[in-house]
């Protein structure tokens, strides 16, 4: 028991404080990491909507309600196109109808009868 090497008292405390600072260092980075993954990975917005339900569900009713009026505001830009079309060609239609109808009667391309000769 006399041979045993004790640690000197100032030894000690040094050697815990690194050893604190690496612990602390490696926790932090570790924490970092993970959150790196989780935010890649898409998987913080539904961990976030349960702690922070004000801001995150405001946001996502407003995203809700944006993407529903996208989608009528698109439904109804292609009703409106369908209608433009339609009535263009209803357009031309009363266009051909009119010039044919202004056109004169015009006699018809057969040739007449040769005049007969009079006796």
């Amino acid at each position: 028991m006399a041979n045993t090497v004790h640690n000197t008292p100032e030894e000690q405390p040094l050697e815990k404080v690194i050893w604190g600072y690496v612990g602390t260092a490696v926790l932090w980075i570790s924490l970092l990491f993970t959150g790196l993954a989780l935010e890649r990975l898409g998987l913080t917005s539904n961990m976030l909507s349960g702690i922070l339900p004000g801001e995150v569900g405001t946001l996502r009713e407003q995203v809700t309600t944006l993407s529903r009026d996208l989608g009528t505001v698109k439904n109804d830009r292609d009703t409106n196109k369908l209608t433009e079309g339609a009535l263009r060609n209803e357009i031309d239609k009363l266009k051909r109808q009119l010039t044919t109808a202004a056109q004169p009667a015009t006699p018809s391309a057969a040739p007449a009868p040769p005049a007969t000769p009079a006796p």
